[in-house]
């Protein structure tokens, strides 16, 4: 059974998704102001996070981060934990003159900005590169968008789905079984977490170059851009719609359903690989066939004559490319990851902030005494500002 997107950031979520021994925490000192909603600019902050940096999200007061209220309805659940946990939240009218005012004076002190808003948005609202770069000559702005800031597409608007089709990964995915084309949207929204990790790599390369001139820069990354750079090893053959034996064309590279329903990847690409899993099977006449397409029946018809488990005690010993397909609970748990480190102890809780969580504490960093935070969230400019924040009797 496939998971659903639901169950695989309900996992996600209980945990930061990179411990912090395996990436160096080169960015402590830094802060980030993040405009971002949804997926692509989360992810990328989230990055930046696990990478040591201080992430500040700034929120509108009402409803904030829209992912917020429609995971739920959306089918993804744990998917905001996984995203937001560990940053702080501020929620600011920024679109209003006296929300901007104090978005301005949070963007002094602040090393970088990220904004997922279509073109012109930001602009519009006095809080673009240029209204930032004027009191913040060192501020490294991303503008992380679908199709990005020039071009015929720059206004519309496009998800996930949308820039896998337009950049011809779609095409290629293997998938089957969609509404009477061939083809179904991925369990994986891979240009989303494509474009915001490479965004995150945008952003470490602009302040490391900072580092050097002092000047920050102005960052144009797309959804398009990053589904273009993952196609890129596939344009070797431009005409081709079909890839072959990477979408399960092959017997040697492809997914098989064993008796007990569980499945396992078979990658065996090299001959002498494809031949020893053959020998192993009792079926040393399949090893001629590895890249014959007539032949993947009858390899699934082999698996399907053991459990994942037997065929797993049986191949993987000779270490010749067989993998079980995991749950995401069984990912978690694999020795290998355990080894790796890869995930923090679950006992250690983290949890996204609430909606604004940090607005006085922010405030008060910025030089905000608690009066004026109170007249700012009674004209409705901030809030929630809890009286458990105030820093004054």
């Amino acid at each position: 059974m496939i998971p659903s997107a639901a169950s695989v950031f309900h996992a996600m979520g209980q945990a930061p998704l990179i411990q912090s021994s395996m990436v160096p925490a080169s960015l402590q000192g830094i802060r980030v102001l993040d405009l971002s909603r949804l997926l692509p600019g989360p992810y990328c902050t989230s990055l930046l996070l696990n990478m040591g940096a201080e992430v500040i999200k700034v929120e509108t007061p009402l409803a904030g981060d829209y992912l917020r209220l429609a995971a739920g309805r959306l089918g993804f659940e744990g998917m905001f934990g996984a995203l937001n946990s560990r940053k702080k939240s501020i929620a600011v009218n920024y679109r209003s003159a006296l929300g901007r005012s104090v978005f301005l004076t949070l963007a002094e002190r602040a090393d970088v900005v990220v904004e997922t808003f279509r073109p012109g948005a930001t602009k519009r609202w006095g809080i673009d590169y240029d209204s930032i770069q004027a009191v913040n000559p060192r501020v490294v702005y991303c503008s992380l968008s679908a199709y990005g800031q020039t071009g015929p597409h720059r206004g519309h608007v496009g998800h996930d789905l949308n820039l896998m089709a337009l950049s011809g990964l779609l095409s290629v995915s293997g998938a089957d079984a969609g509404a009477g084309t061939g083809l179904r949207p991925l369990g994986v929204p891979m240009a989303d977490l494509a474009a915001g990790m490479l965004a995150a790599l945008a952003i470490v390369s602009a302040l490391l170059q900072r580092e050097r001139t002092g000047q920050g820069a102005f960052l144009d990354v797309s959804l398009l851009d990053a589904a273009l750079l993952w196609a890129a090893p596939l344009a070797s053959d431009p005409g081709g719609d079909d890839m072959g034996t990477l979408t399960g064309g092959m017997p040697c590279y492809n997914v098989y359903r064993a008796s007990d329903g569980r499945h396992l990847s078979v990658a065996a690409l090299e001959p002498h690989l494809w031949a020893a899993l053959c020998k192993a099977a009792g079926q040393e006449g399949l090893a001629e066939r590895q890249f014959d397409a007539r032949a993947v029946e009858d390899v699934a018809r082999l698996f399907g004559q053991k459990t994942r488990d037997e065929w797993l005690a049986l191949l993987q010993p000779l270490n010749v490319c067989v993998e079980p397909v995991n749950t995401v609970d069984e990912a978690r748990r694999d020795p290998q990851v355990a080894a790796r480190g890869a995930l923090l102890d679950l006992d250690q809780p983290s949890r996204p902030p609430t909606l604004g969580e940090h607005t006085r504490e922010i405030l008060c960093q910025a030089g905000y005494a608690d009066a004026q935070i109170d007249e700012l969230a009674a004209r409705g400019i901030v809030g929630p500002t809890p009286r458990s924040q105030r820093t004054t009797p």
